[in-house]
């Protein structure tokens, strides 16, 4: 789905997906909780606006550090 805001004229574009998916919960999960991360990495506006993505960096540069090891 595409909309376009109103007041900037700028467009962004969503998917509107439900997924279900046949597994069992278990009482550790809470619902809508999802998988929790073990590195948590942010996302600051600086890298949103460059176009980078601080998700993988983070994960490239835990690669490198392991390769070290």
């Amino acid at each position: 789905m595409e909309y376009q805001l109103p007041a900037t004229g700028i467009r962004v574009k969503f998917s509107l997906v439900d997924l279900n998916q046949d597994v069992r919960r278990r009482r550790r999960f809470l619902k809508g909780r999802g998988v929790l991360p073990d590195y948590p990495v942010s996302q600051s506006l600086a890298d949103f606006i460059g176009n980078r993505d601080a998700v993988l960096q983070a994960a490239l540069q835990l690669i490198q550090q392991r390769a070290k090891l």
